[in-house]
């Protein structure tokens, strides 16, 4: 009977070893898969992070191209531009005015937006570049239509509209006082 107790006991003990070791393998499983959850969700939090830095790196680059562009237009481009049509002043100072405006945008921006808009989109001098020729399209449509700056219209069609108005506005008073 001791003899039997004896075996009874060590195999016990031997599936209580075993039972011991599986715990720790599956401890040592779910600890390494919640280690890799947690890597996981810092890693989409730093690119929801960088993701918003580049937003705002955008939203500035934007921002500050529009204000340089407009400033470069009312100071130098316009009366350049007449110059360069009267053969006075050679094309190619046109496109400096490019590189002036390129230069303080780049000084204007943060150097973390910098960072985020070089590391995102790669070749940022041609996106900066294309950003100042949009500003460059914008800022003339607009002196040319301070109303309605997305539709492009010449001063004789803005006068015939302005009179088409006055004429609908008259023939609705005219209306309104025969009632």
């Amino acid at each position: 009977m001791s003899a039997i107790q004896t075996a009874l006991r060590e195999i016990l003990v031997s599936v209580a070893i075993g039972l011991i070791g599986l715990a720790g393998a599956y401890v040592t499983y779910f600890l390494n898969k919640a280690s890799k959850k947690m890597q996981l969700e810092t890693e989409k939090i730093q690119e929801e992070s960088k993701r918003e830095v580049l937003q705002m790196a955008l939203w500035r680059l934007e921002d500050v191209a529009e204000k340089t562009v407009t400033k470069i237009e009312e100071k130098t481009a316009k009366v350049l531009r007449a110059a360069v049509k009267s053969g006075k002043k050679d094309k190619t100072e046109l496109s400096d005015l490019a590189m002036q405006a390129y230069s303080e945008i780049l000084t204007t921006l943060e150097p973390e937006y910098k960072q985020a808009i070089e590391a995102s989109l790669g070749d940022a001098q041609t996106y900066i570049m294309n950003t100042i020729e949009e500003k460059v399209k914008k800022v003339k449509a607009t002196k040319t239509n301070t109303i309605f700056p997305e539709v492009k219209l010449k001063a004789n069609d803005i006068e015939n509209i302005t009179a088409k108005i006055q004429k609908a506005l008259s023939n609705t008073e005219r209306l309104g006082t025969r009632t």
